[in-house]
């Protein structure tokens, strides 16, 4: 989410730079091959590199499913398990009850084949178990 905004305002921003330089370089008739092929150039640069960047970031968000187990009034931790047992915990127990079933968006810190490094980055309400 955070990413794909990211690119929408790089790709205006760049599409602005180039067509400034496309107008001087029509202007501009002594350099004009020059500044047209770097201003080519830099749109490529940057255009490439947002798409590389984005893909690595995606490349580490996975999801998660667990169950509410416990809730601690006191530090406002939400306490979850998966279905590989796993524990995890985020911050923000006001409408969670246990045994609420939450989806969650994980980062696995560039690191996917440890998980215990990993961090919860959304949690969002899913269901209630039966």
């Amino acid at each position: 989410m955070r990413s794909v905004t990211w690119l929408k305002c790089v790709l205006i921003i760049d599409a602005i730079c180039v067509g400034w330089w496309v107008g001087v370089c029509i202007y501009d008739s002594k350099r004009q091959w020059p500044m047209l092929v770097f201003s080519i150039a830099v749109t490529v640069l940057v255009f490439s590199r947002c798409i590389a960047g984005i893909s690595a970031y995606n490349n580490q968000l996975y999801a998660r499913t667990a169950v509410v187990t416990g809730l601690n009034q006191e530090t406002d931790i939400v306490s979850v398990t998966d279905g590989a047992g796993i524990g995890w915990g985020f911050y923000g127990i006001e409408d969670w009850d246990v045994g609420d079933v939450v989806s969650m968006l994980m980062d696995n810190n560039g690191t996917p084949e440890n998980i215990f490094d990993d961090e919860i980055i959304k949690a969002t309400y899913a269901g209630i178990l039966n």
